[in-house]
């Protein structure tokens, strides 16, 4: 025999009280998907504070200080071109649309 799971309640906070909602209004108003509501449910401690996140940011991911600096004194490097469709309201300036990252790094490797 299957145990029926007991049905989630959706709540909002709305000028002090708590308004009772669909499930489907619950998600869409926050743009999130069931799986992360369960997921953040389960990360919930006995007095309803969320557990702090222990994900590690990978090793690939962490750039050297030089590394970085390098990094965008080579982007320096390249003319800029002005914006094709606001040049008379806007001051940025773009890399040339033919310049492909692929490009770059070949540039920066060799550099």
């Amino acid at each position: 025999m299957e145990l029926k799971k007991s049905p989630k309640k959706y709540f909002f906070h709305v000028d002090g009280q708590l308004l009772q909602v669909c499930k489907t209004f619950f998600l869409d108003t926050l743009s999130v998907s069931d799986q992360t509501v369960r997921t953040t449910l389960q990360k919930l401690t006995g007095d309803g504070h969320l557990l702090p996140d222990q994900r590690r940011q990978p090793a690939s991911h962490k750039l050297q200080d030089a590394t970085r600096l390098a990094v965008r004194s080579h982007i320096q490097k390249f003319q800029t071109v002005p914006s094709h469709y606001c040049r008379h309201t806007s001051s940025k300036q773009y890399l040339p649309e033919t310049l492909t990252l692929t490009e770059m790094y070949r540039l920066y490797v060799a550099d």
